[in-house]
């Protein structure tokens, strides 16, 4: 199974667990897309939008069950990011990770992706 991920405040994560669905949040309303970052992006899109933020959550999502709807596309000069073209169904989680912050203002993500920094 191969994964996809969206780093969100706890707090939006909450909300989105209540409506039974992930619709965006910050920067995905102004886009017709969910930001995602594959496993190896996560650790520069948390240092490039989230720098020294508390109370995130890492959600791991089964790429595949998101079929067509999931379009990998250039963002950041060669890299393709992958985008997601329709709300998040929750059946699609398969794990919500804290983002626990160190002391020196790093985020710790968890053992599979490393550490930012």
């Amino acid at each position: 199974m191969k994964f996809v991920y969206k780093i969100i405040p706890k707090s939006a994560w909450k909300e989105a667990e209540a409506q039974k669905e992930f619709k965006g949040f910050g920067i995905d309303l102004n886009d017709p897309f969910i930001h995602l970052s594959d496993g190896t992006q996560v650790a520069s899109t948390l240092e490039k939008f989230f720098k020294s933020q508390n109370d995130l959550v890492l959600v791991e999502i089964d790429q595949e069950s998101l079929g067509d709807s999931l379009v990998w596309e250039q963002s950041d000069g060669d890299d393709l990011f992958p985008h997601l073209y329709c709300g998040l169904p929750l059946s699609s989680v398969t794990n919500v990770y804290q983002i626990a912050l160190a002391a020196d203002g790093k985020h710790i993500l968890p053992s599979h992706l490393g550490k930012v920094g």
